[in-house]
């Protein structure tokens, strides 16, 4: 098997969801995920550094293994830089 061929079978996702309301329409909508990190279970919420860690935890990596992506620059961005993770921020607004 050519590897190079499939460089997403070695990538996990998750999603990490804030709201308590939203948990199940999450689950039903992004299904297969290898985790939903869901802010009430972890106790704490973005930028807070152990929500980053409970990231890392679920999908077994380090934080520069990982690739956090998001629409907020404070706690999709600039949150998991601080903690050593890799971020991409969705600028909405830029297009």
């Amino acid at each position: 098997m050519d590897l190079w061929w499939t460089p997403l079978a070695f990538c996990k996702e998750a999603i990490l969801c804030l709201w308590y309301e939203l948990r199940a329409r999450v689950r039903r909508r992004l299904p297969g995920l290898d985790a939903y990190i869901l802010s009430f279970e972890v106790g704490v919420a973005k930028p807070d550094p152990a929500i980053y860690e409970a990231v890392c935890a679920a999908l077994g990596c380090s934080p520069c293994e990982a690739l956090f992506i998001g629409d907020s620059r404070r706690s999709d961005d600039l949150g998991p830089r601080a903690f050593g993770m890799p971020a991409h921020w969705l600028d909405r607004a830029s297009g």
